[in-house]
């Protein structure tokens, strides 16, 4: 993890482009997530921002929201980690469209609906790297998807670690 301190180097022409790998990988989501889900999948354009490191939870819906979080390392050129966060009740309705079962159901559908919902954020992070990789010319891929389900608090106290024990 890669925590900055002063942002004075990042220019407007690198959000712009960090806006427009987004918007690819946006629009390369929607479209594999329209096929699986057999219906049209809106979009918002994609917002490319420079924020401290703290207010992350707070952008998660704040420090007590419930996250599910899919995580996935990144190797190749520029190795490092992806995430793909949702909101808990909207992954619930993603799970729901994605295989028809019920909130309230329970056991084995649970997990399919898990592992649905991890297939759904893979496709997702998939098309981002592939965006990213695609405009910048570099070679990435990505690990094995990881999902977990926690307040995001939680996660940022997790980065916080990280970032520490990395320097």
């Amino acid at each position: 993890m890669f925590y900055l301190k002063n942002y004075d180097f990042i220019h407007s022409t690198h959000l712009d482009v960090l806006r427009e790998i987004g918007n690819i990988g946006a629009g390369h989501a929607a479209t594999s997530l329209s096929a699986l889900l057999g219906k049209t999948i809106e979009m918002s354009i994609p917002e490319a921002k420079v924020i401290p490191f703290e207010e992350l939870p707070e952008r998660m819906g704040g420090t007590e929201n419930e996250i599910a979080a899919i995580y996935a390392q990144i190797h190749g050129d520029t190795p490092g980690s992806v995430y793909f966060f949702s909101d808990v009740s909207e992954s619930i309705t993603l799970i729901q469209q994605l295989t028809g079962i019920s909130e309230d159901s329970k056991d084995q559908s649970q997990e399919y609906g898990q592992s649905a919902f991890l297939e759904a954020g893979n496709i997702v992070i998939g098309s981002y790297l592939s965006a990213f990789a695609d405009l910048t010319g570099l070679k990435v891929s990505r690990g094995v998807p990881d999902l977990s389900i926690d307040m995001a608090w939680c996660y940022y106290q997790s980065w916080v670690k990280q970032a520490v024990n990395s320097k």
